[in-house]
């Protein structure tokens, strides 16, 4: 059921709770006929900007929680969304396909939805891509772009391009489906990716990140069809051009021992950012917002504070 929240929106709330001093909700809201799922910890206020998270590939908004706990006792109001076909958000119909783009017009029409002028973009890896090109292409700025693992994807040769539009038009051919599994084999996937969380953590992510089918089986939520390739490959070219546009002040976040930190054009996207500020290193691996969501927090302050050093 559907209601009108305090912006006009459509919205259907799932819950709304109290953790300690934080209010904390999530809603579904109607874009266009395709539900998905905002979460908000805080209220607004008119001494901080709300700060929007964007996760990763295959993950979900609620992977943001303790760091949207810790910014919001700090005083920031915090919202993330499930991108479509991820987490509690909807997945699009079977005869069409995901395009990255998308994901970026999901933003967009959210802060429009919202009527957010003071905001801060969060992106981590696939989610530090779509705010670099809002970032850059999108007419309502944000006060400033803070990227952790999140300057694209690796990029790939012209023959690897083309085989990548050949797989992607074979993969469509055929139907994207989910293997069933139990709640601890879940577990146990998660716990290979996310060793560092204790086992009561990995069981509320399995829980979060995966659905009833019955017989006593799971399966993953995220739409199968984000594991098929992509018709269009990443462009480096085409994507240093983008972050050339980007004139608001950008911080760079990377995990110490993450995979990220060996692609070998790093210098050179890092290079394109006109507005480049900060580039912070956290004693962490690919997804430093659960391995250290408290450092993180401080890194993200001190770089709105402007106390960071390069």
């Amino acid at each position: 059921m559907f209601f009108f929240g305090t912006y006009g929106i459509p919205y259907c709330m799932i819950s709304l709770v109290q953790l300690a001093d934080v209010t904390y909700s999530e809603q579904l809201w109607d874009h266009h006929g395709l539900r998905l799922c905002i979460y908000s910890w805080g209220t607004q206020t008119l001494n901080h900007p709300t700060i929007i998270f964007l996760h990763g590939w295959l993950d979900h908004g609620d992977s943001w929680n303790t760091l949207g706990t810790l910014l919001v006792n700090k005083g920031y109001h915090c919202m993330a969304l499930d991108h479509r076909g991820h987490g509690h958000s909807e997945h699009i119909p079977l005869y069409e396909e995901y395009h990255f783009a998308d994901y970026i017009s999901d933003l967009q029409s959210i802060i429009q939805a919202h009527n957010l002028d003071n905001f801060i973009l969060v992106g981590h890896s696939m989610g530090g891509t779509i705010a670099c090109i809002y970032s850059a292409l999108c007419s309502r700025k944000p006060h400033r772009c803070i990227l952790i693992d999140g300057l694209g994807p690796k990029h790939e040769t012209e023959s690897e391009a083309t085989h990548r539009f050949k797989l992607h038009l074979s993969q469509r051919s055929r139907p994207s489906k989910h293997r069933s599994m139990t709640l601890e084999t879940a577990i146990k996937k998660l716990n290979r990716a996310h060793y560092f969380l204790s086992q009561d953590s990995l069981e509320q992510q399995a829980l979060r990140l995966t659905e009833p089918i019955g017989n006593g089986m799971r399966q993953w939520r995220w739409d199968p069809r984000h594991r098929n390739k992509s018709a269009i490959s990443f462009s480096l070219p085409r994507f240093l051009d983008i972050l050339g546009h980007i004139d608001c002040p950008v911080d760079c976040i990377f995990g110490q021992t993450s995979w990220y930190l060996q692609l070998p054009d790093l210098p050179s996207r890092l290079k394109a950012i006109p507005t480049l500020r900060n580039q912070i290193r956290l004693p962490s691996g690919h997804s430093p917002h659960v391995e250290c969501p408290d450092l993180l927090a401080e890194a993200i302050r001190e770089c709105l504070s402007g106390n960071s050093t390069v």
